[in-house]
């Protein structure tokens, strides 16, 4: 006969080899396992722990010993212009200009070459 577990939330009956219940999802095997806390950090580098028996490399030249110390950033206020505004129109005008100047000389040379005598 096949062992039967009943879920403490829901009380439905499971395989006994189950860890969680089919009806709610709820741990059977009593209180719940509780996973080791392992802090996140972004942006700084972690030394990892050294293994008996293992031998670290050498830092690569140029490059400072680890573990390395947080770079410290300057702050920079950013303010739009108008010169860079009209820097970027007038760049902008002048790229479509010069695609415009050669799609008409693509139209010109097509239409010489199909035999036309007048341009336009």
């Amino acid at each position: 006969m096949q062992q039967v577990a009943t879920c403490p939330n829901c009380g439905s009956q499971n395989a006994a080899n189950q860890q969680f219940c089919v009806s709610c999802g709820a741990h059977i095997a009593g209180t719940p396992k509780q996973l080791p806390h392992v802090p996140i950090v972004t942006g700084v580098a972690v030394p990892q722990p050294v293994m008996p028996g293992v031998v670290q490399p050498p830092p690569l030249p140029g490059m400072p010993p680890f573990p390395m110390a947080p770079q410290t950033r300057q702050r920079v206020e950013i303010s739009p212009t108008w010169g860079l505004a009209w820097g970027l129109f007038w760049r902008m005008f002048f790229l479509w200009l010069f695609l415009l100047g050669l799609i008409f000389m693509v139209y010109v040379v097509v239409r010489l070459i199909l035999g036309y005598t007048t341009l336009i």
